[in-house]
């Protein structure tokens, strides 16, 4: 009865939405939902109607806490939403394996894939990115009752924001398979996505086991010759940076000061390094980390320390710090200090 129900609903379905279902243009990325500290995204991807998704927050925890979450395969039940199991098929070495997934989906049956998940830091921004490729030759036989996805493609990225907060993006593009309509395949991939976020942030990673084996585990020494290192971290911050802002004579100028490096680390908890994270390249979020990069200038160069609104707010300087000088334009932070010129401390002149 269940199954000729989502039957039902799903022709009733198709019939509604088929003068909507032809694939659209590709498109930028839109906020499809947000609660909980998670913020989800949705575009279209390429010719197909299958949107792909992402979602990220910040959690509370060290980089190697979610590197052991994300390794450990047979407990992803406990939190990517709908994942009925995971079993490691093959273990080439920590960071790169093949695993097989069963999805536990509702009113239809369940669905499984085999994907190769592999493992690359990137220590010059404090970056690991899980790419998920799916194997579609393989000897893993489909379980009884079981339709096997026929696409799947994603990643989970993990990046620095301060030494106990990491950022996290996943992402995804997955057809189901059988009759299911793409207007229902993308709202329950929206949801799928957005729960496995909010477990992992919520849980997962405030488990005793994983920090444990976290401390005792090769990327705790892997990340700490990086982030236990000032010049390392100022290096790791700039790289970070001028992936979003091109004026990058003024990062290096900004930079240069351990006072700047604080408070881009300890400063309201790292709050301008969460802002540039979760930005994700949307240019009203840069616009709000561009504003507080002015108003650290100000407060570092001045001698009362004082912010400026008519500086910070300015939009001229914040639209030339995302998208560089144009010929003839000076950095921002050397028009920034001609403009205050008269009350620079002296190390800053």
């Amino acid at each position: 009865m269940r199954r000729l129900s989502m039957v039902f609903f799903i022709v009733c379905t198709a019939l509604i939405v088929l003068a909507h279902s032809a694939p659209a243009p590709a498109q930028q990325w839109k906020v499809s939902k947000t609660g909980e500290g998670i913020t989800a995204y949705s575009r279209i991807s390429g010719e197909s109607s299958i949107h792909e998704f992402k979602a990220i927050a910040i959690v509370d925890a060290k980089l190697e806490v979610v590197a052991q979450v994300i390794r450990d395969v047979p407990n992803f039940h406990k939190w990517m939403a709908y994942c009925k199991k995971g079993e490691i098929i093959q273990k080439f070495d920590e960071n790169n394996m093949i695993v097989h997934i069963l999805m536990d989906f509702p009113m239809v049956n369940d669905r499984d894939l085999v994907v190769k998940a592999d493992t690359v830091y990137d220590l010059t921004k404090a970056r690991g990115l899980v790419k998920l490729s799916q194997i579609k030759n393989t000897t893993v036989p489909v379980p009884p009752g079981v339709v096997r996805m026929p696409e799947f493609s994603g990643s989970y990225r993990f990046e620095f924001i301060t030494r106990e907060k990491t950022g996290v993006v996943f992402s995804y593009r997955a057809n189901p398979g059988g009759i299911i309509p793409a207007f229902v395949t993308n709202l329950f991939s929206k949801r799928l996505l957005f729960d496995t976020v909010r477990n992992l942030k919520t849980s997962m990673v405030r488990m005793e086991s994983y920090k444990t084996a976290a401390a005792k585990s090769s990327d705790r020494a892997l990340f700490e010759n990086v982030l236990g290192n000032r010049e390392k971290v100022r290096n790791v911050i700039k790289a970070r940076m001028k992936e979003y802002y091109r004026d990058h004579l003024s990062i290096d100028k900004l930079l240069r000061y351990d006072i700047v490096i604080d408070e881009f680390l300890t400063g309201d908890a790292g709050r301008l390094t969460e802002i540039v994270f979760l930005s994700q390249g949307s240019r009203p979020r840069l616009a709000e980390a561009a504003r507080g990069a002015l108003d650290l200038i100000m407060k570092t160069a001045t001698k009362d320390g004082k912010s400026d609104p008519a500086i910070t707010g300015d939009q001229a300087l914040i639209n030339r710090l995302i998208d560089g000088p144009k010929p003839g334009e000076s950095c921002v932070y050397d028009t920034v200090m001609e403009k205050i010129k008269g009350s620079l401390k002296n190390e800053y002149k």
